[in-house]
């Protein structure tokens, strides 16, 4: 018995569509911040649209659920620092954080992706950003661990893409 083109067509195209969700799962790990050169070059090499990294950090004075994310993702095939506009902290910080963007030197423009505003900072050295707003901003010790969730790509610590 032959089956139509068009079913063998379609079998085929969910196989591939199935991989390709598979392939974009979020993977969760854990970082310290002074990682955060090595995360942003294997997401770099990894070259796609939309693949990302978030990091999310819990202050000490944080109270359970307060914490805050800093993600960094490939947008136009930039690779920048978007504070997400979610969390109680990330949106008190946003003029704060846009501030000491600026301040340093960074781009920093507003932005909205899926119904999220965000903050889109991009230039030259971006993950000393994220290392400084960790450390310095929130206290954070560069010894302290991170939980990361990596979207497109997978982190691999013993890499040295730098």
């Amino acid at each position: 018995m032959k089956l139509p083109l068009v079913l063998i067509i379609s079998i085929v195209a969910i196989g591939l569509l199935i991989l390709l969700i598979r392939h974009r799962r979020a993977i969760a790990y854990r970082v310290v911040s002074g990682e955060i050169p090595e995360v942003l070059a294997q997401l770099q090499a990894s070259g796609m649209e939309g693949n990302r990294s978030v990091l999310w950090i819990s202050p000490r004075d944080a109270s359970v659920g307060d914490g805050i994310n800093l993600q960094y993702s490939i947008d136009q095939g930039v690779v920048g620092l978007d504070w997400v506009l979610v969390g109680s902290r990330n949106v008190a910080d946003k003029s704060k954080i846009a501030e000491m963007a600026a301040a340093l030197g960074y781009q920093v423009e507003e932005r909205e992706r899926n119904h999220l505003l965000h903050l889109r900072v991009t230039g030259q050295g971006i993950s000393e950003l994220g290392m400084a707003i960790i450390r310095d901003f929130y206290n954070v010790s560069p010894a302290t661990e991170i939980r990361m969730i990596t979207e497109g790509f997978k982190w691999n610590p013993h890499a040295h893409w730098k």
